[in-house]
């Protein structure tokens, strides 16, 4: 009976804005692209006018162009859709002034809502109750909170979310209509108290709650229910229950005999009882945690959750927050507000007995049993809140928690509350402030006048003190006391010792170390030990199985002495498996260990977590990076089944490996640095992150000595000017692979003098002005040497260098020789990202030389291994090709997403120069779609990162169609300015070819002088 949904996509609207392809939330954040997606899928499948995107965008506050601006925001949707759905690139579809969205049958939960819906009136044309609620069950399912949440368009708010909801609710009520009426009544009363606390101004809603609670014989209920109306509609509507609310009341009172002032339960006239409010005095500067204060308030008020337990990491303020939650919550709890502090060794029988004496009894019961027992008969009938701070280990007496019905237990924790682990507690996590707050607390207290003086430094100091409440208020009592410090100035004194600085001279308690050791204290020696060794190397990423590798521990004990450091709120479990300290608690953490562990025992843990991780890098380089000539490498095997999990493996370990390694150069342990760091070279260099190879390869520069360590030398060497070459840093780059290609070439090992060999080539055709035969020069030497030494993924390499060599200076026959050649070795090889990229580059030379269907078998062929292989690089390279094909059939939306596409994984990976390139691509389209703004607006992008990054071929594209674009709007005297300095940026870039294009533009746009 359920509607069918696709497993590979699907489309949200009943609910923030969601799309989901093969499973995972792909989220669009831009919020113009979040209106036009909105706008598609509310008609999907129906074309939607520009006029309609246009007034769902703006409203009636238009652009002075808004066709233009409509189409820059469709062309970044269908960028963003590339990226999360390449395999439907064409999803929005496009025909003169409107556009669609289709999507597969089911996928679409606005469409799964109203085809159970018209099930259900289908079912109740038929008369069957049971099959529509069922149908009505299947069709509110679809429902995930507010429609369209984010999505901030006035217009769609207006006149489609209030429909939604209206709707929504009317079918809400006609469902819970039909539970009662079939005898659910005891299922929906839950549901109901929920939908009557969100809406309090649907009647329905409230006399559907009395009946359920009546029906099920709890008449008090019920009438108490209309009570609860009476007041919302009163103090949040302004308004009284409507005509046959009050009709049910009477009949309610009519049946039991009740008048409006004896329907509540009394709550005097026991012995002895005097309400009592123990609160602590309220914290006038409280700032923040307004959700989770109206969460706790809720839960508490509502009476279904009778015990709340609040945690988290020590001084994060839940003491505070439980004190002002009590305090809000005095109204509703009259027979008294207890507070119970529960530190300093306290157990629950002395909690018990407190609470027996606050109750009014003299000579509390010395047994466990008649002490519950007489307070549980003391409490009966009341409404009281008892707030039990820093409640203790272990589990509380037999039958205390929960407290009789009407009170409730707000029970403060440092870590996760086993001891109040019964079926009605929730518990609540509360987490640091959020920036905004933890900036407002230390303004309250310094004042406004000065922290305005210096805002950067404020938020500085909020960062150190890890947003964490306790840490900011000592932090502003320090700015207090001393008036004239700077706060930039302490700011760097966090940095320098945050847990020293964070206390308060003479109160050992107000230190944020103090409620550390507190917690750490607590803990069992095996979870300290554990603790300690989280933060041996700084910012390292563990998880369990790393734990198990490094310490010995079989993976089962290492899972459960991690669960209890979590428990105790010191570390956190995300869900992708890392155990993860706030910054505070990972210092207070190191701080610890160098304190407790021998230097000799930390030394070993680090060699043997850095040789565990060396050799699983290793394996997984020469799986995912064949083409990466390593020596002397480690020695991992059998831990990855397949390409994809290693290279997701390098992906997750990227960071532990730079930490690794640059902590063990630190630490004098120079071949793990340098093995570490070599390892980098082929994720780094793929992946383009070169910041993070930078790093590791500056430290193992820094540890190494040339006279003493030459082969360590010049292996450091080579990954810092590789890594400074993908950074553009160039002259740093060549001074530091010409003094490893020196040390190579003298000392060997002869397989690395290749790679510097190569790597002297590229920087040759990084410059901006290029070198194109010195570097052919040392590509032709490479490729000997890689015949000479067997290596065939190298000489690949140096033959697609090669062949990039004389694409760029237009010999296309010239490099449609070396991409065949590289990919026929690339073949036999079997290193599908290598063999990606050189196809892609095979097709876009193809493509240039008219051989349009090679072209494309070559460009499909790139992009199926990238994917496959998860190469941006390749995806994008291949994208452009595809593009730029497209575009010379005259198949324009083909190739408006396959650029998009192509930007979009260029973006994604920093391949800045693919990126420039596909940019001037995109503006060329909107230049041939007459949409001028739109083309000059991509030129003028491309022209800029040309000139950033020193792409001289691309600044030349990018000036020649400002020059078309200034022709055609009759800017002609701009065009001479333009063709000379494309001109010069076609000699920088060595192409020929270029610069005959640009004379025959100037030929073509300049008039011809007048004869007279």
């Amino acid at each position: 009976m359920s509607v069918p949904a696709t497993p590979t996509e699907e489309y949200r609207v009943l609910g923030p804005l969601t799309v989901v392809v093969a499973g995972r939330s792909a989220p669009v954040t831009a919020p113009k692209q979040r209106i036009i997606l909105a706008s598609l899928l509310l008609r999907a499948g129906s074309w939607v006018t520009a006029t309609e995107l246009a007034n769902a965008l703006w409203d009636d506050r238009a652009p002075k162009d808004p066709r233009s601006a409509l189409q820059v925001h469709l062309t970044r949707l269908r960028a963003r859709f590339a990226t999360i759905h390449p395999e439907r690139p064409d999803l929005i579809e496009t025909r003169p002034g409107a556009y669609r969205i289709v999507v597969p049958p089911g996928s679409l939960d606005l469409d799964r809502y109203r085809d159970a819906i018209a099930q259900a009136r289908s079912a109740r044309r038929a008369g069957s109750a049971d099959v529509e609620l069922a149908w009505l069950q299947q069709a509110l399912a679809q429902w995930r909170g507010d429609p369209l949440a984010l999505v901030p368009s006035a217009r769609i708010q207006r006149e489609v979310v209030t429909a939604l909801v209206d709707d929504r609710l009317r079918w809400m009520e006609r469902r819970f209509e039909l539970a009662l009426a079939t005898g659910r009544h005891a299922q929906v009363i839950d549901e109901l108290r929920a939908a009557t606390l969100a809406h309090p101004e649907r009647g329905r809603l409230w006399g559907h709650l009395m009946d359920a609670l009546a029906e099920t014989g709890d008449r008090a209920a019920a009438i108490a229910a209309y009570h609860q109306a009476h007041r919302r509609l009163r103090d949040e509507l302004d308004a009284t229950p409507d005509t046959e609310l009050r009709r049910r009341y009477r009949r309610l009172i009519a049946e039991t005999g009740q008048s409006r002032g004896n329907a509540v339960i009394p709550t005097t006239g026991l012995g002895g009882w005097r309400a009592q409010c123990q609160l602590p005095p309220d914290i006038a500067d409280f700032v923040g945690r307004a959700d989770v204060s109206r969460e706790l308030c809720t839960t508490l008020g509502s009476g279904d959750t009778p015990v709340v337990c609040l945690t988290g990491v020590p001084g994060v303020g839940k003491s505070a927050l439980a004190v002002r939650v009590a305090h809000r919550l005095r109204a509703r709890f009259p027979d008294g507000q207890w507070y119970v502090c529960a530190g300093d060794g306290r157990t629950w029988p002395d909690i018990l007995a407190e609470m027996l004496t606050t109750s009014g009894v003299e000579q509390p019961p010395t047994g466990t049993t008649a002490a519950v027992s007489l307070l549980r008969r003391r409490l009966t009938g009341r409404r009281l809140l008892v707030t039990i701070d820093d409640a203790p280990e272990g589990d509380p007496p037999h039958g205390l928690l929960p407290l009789p019905a009407g009170c409730a237990v707000l029970a403060v924790r440092r870590g996760d509350p086993p001891a109040l682990d019964c079926d009605v507690a929730h518990v609540v996590t509360l987490d640091v402030l959020s920036p905004t707050e933890a900036a407002a607390l230390v303004t309250d207290m310094v004042g406004q006048a000065r922290v305005s003086r210096t805002p950067a430094a404020l938020e500085a100091l909020v960062e150190r003190c890890d947003r964490l409440p306790l840490a900011l208020r000592i932090a502003g009592a320090h700015l207090v006391t001393h008036p004239a410090r700077d706060i930039g100035e302490f700011a760097e004194l966090l940095g320098a010792d945050p847990l020293g600085t964070l206390s308060l001279p003479g109160s050992r308690r107000a230190a944020v170390r103090t409620a550390f050791e507190l917690a750490y204290s607590a803990l069992p020696t095996a979870v300290r030990r554990l603790f300690r060794f989280l933060e041996l190397v700084p910012g390292f990423a563990h998880r369990v199985e790393t734990i198990a590798e490094v310490t010995g521990m079989s993976p089962s004990s290492a899972a459960a002495t991690v669960a209890d450091l979590v428990r105790a709120r010191l570390a956190e479990l995300a869900p992708d498996g890392v155990i993860r300290l706030h910054s505070l608690v990972a210092r207070f953490a190191a701080e610890r260990g160098l304190d407790e562990d021998p230097a000799a025992d930390r030394r070993a843990a680090l060699v043997r977590l850095g040789t565990s991780l060396l050799n699983v890098a290793d394996e997984a380089v020469r799986l995912c990076h064949p083409d990466v000539v390593r020596v002397g490498a480690g020695t991992g095997q059998g831990t990855f089944g397949s390409h994809r999990a290693a290279r997701t493996w390098l992906q997750r370990e990227r960071r532990n490996l730079v930490a690794v390694a640059v902590y063990a150069a630190s630490a004098g342990l120079t071949p793990l640095a340098v093995g570490l760091t070599d390892a980098l070279r082929g994720p780094c260099g793929a992946d383009r992150h070169h910041t993070d190879w930078r790093i590791a390869a500056e430290a193992a520069v820094a540890a190494t000595d040339p006279l003493r360590e030459p082969t360590y030398a010049a292996v450091a060497r080579l990954n810092l000017g590789l890594a400074l070459q993908g950074l553009n840093d160039l002259g740093a780059a060549e001074i530091h692979l010409r003094q490893a290609c020196d040390q190579l070439r003298r000392r060997g090992p002869a397989e690395l003098e290749v790679v510097a060999v190569t790597a002297l080539a590229m920087h040759r055709l990084q410059q901006p002005t290029k070198r194109f035969d010195d570097a052919i020069g040392l590509l032709h030497r490479g490729l000997r040497q890689c015949r000479q030494l067997g290596l065939r993924h190298a000489q690949a390499r140096c033959l697609l260098y090669l062949g990039m060599a004389h694409h760029a200076r237009g010999e296309l026959r010239l490099a449609y020789r070396q991409f065949s050649a590289a990919a026929r070795i690339g073949e036999r090889a079997g290193d599908y990202s290598a063999q990606a990229e050189i196809l892609a580059r095979l097709g876009g030379v193809c493509g240039e030389l008219g051989a349009h269907r090679e072209a494309v078998r070559r460009l499909r062929a790139a992009l199926r291994l990238g994917r496959w292989a998860r190469s941006a690089h390749s995806v994008a390279l291949a994208s452009y090709g595809l593009a730029r094909i497209s575009r010379a059939q005259g198949r324009a939306d083909r190739a408006h997403a396959h650029v998009a596409r192509a930007i979009a994984f260029a973006e994604t990976g920093g391949y800045l120069a693919v990126l420039v390139n596909a940019r001037n691509l995109l503006a060329g389209l909107y230049r041939d779609e007459g949409l001028t703004g739109p083309a000059e607006l991509e030129y003028r992008r491309a022209l800029g990162e040309a000139e950033r990054i020193g792409h001289p071929g691309a600044r030349c594209e990018a000036l020649t169609g400002l020059a078309l674009l200034a022709h055609g709007h009759g800017r002609d005297q701009q065009i001479p300015v333009m063709a000379r300095q494309a001109a010069v940026a076609a000699r920088a870039a060595g192409s020929p070819r270029l610069l005959s294009q640009v004379r025959e533009l100037l030929a073509t746009l300049q008039p011809a002088p007048s004869r007279r």
